[in-house]
Parts: C-alpha cells; structure tokens; sequence
C-alpha cells in the first residue's frame, strides 16, 4: 500500500510550485477546505450546493 495522501500532497505542490503571498496562501488553505468538504463520502456531513456555493474559496477574488 502507498503512503499516498492525497490532502498533503496536494498542498504541498500547490504551495512549492510558488512563493505565494498572503492572498494566495489563503485562497489554497480555502481550496484545501473545499475539496475536504465536498469529498466527505457521508452525505448529511457534506457540503449541500447551496453551502458548496457560498464557501469562501467560490466566492472570494484573488488580488
């Protein structure tokens, strides 16, 4: 079995791929929390579509 997981690693590219700054950083702890969210496989503990799009990583800008 692998020692994969796939949260870490994900960020981990995200954020060693650039030096972010402070505006970025945010929006990939925000990405990073979406995904978390919508991928939980129980459905009365997942995000529903309506808080899917109102979560900060949707509707926030990048500057």
């Amino acid at each position: 079995m692998s020692s994969f997981s796939p949260q870490r690693d994900l960020l981990a590219d995200l954020v060693s791929t650039q030096s972010p700054n402070k505006a970025h950083l945010r929006k990939i702890h925000h990405f990073k929390d979406f995904l978390d969210k919508i991928f939980i496989l129980d459905p009365s503990k997942r995000l529903s579509i309506n808080q899917a799009l109102q979560h900060p990583f949707i509707i926030e800008k990048l500057d």
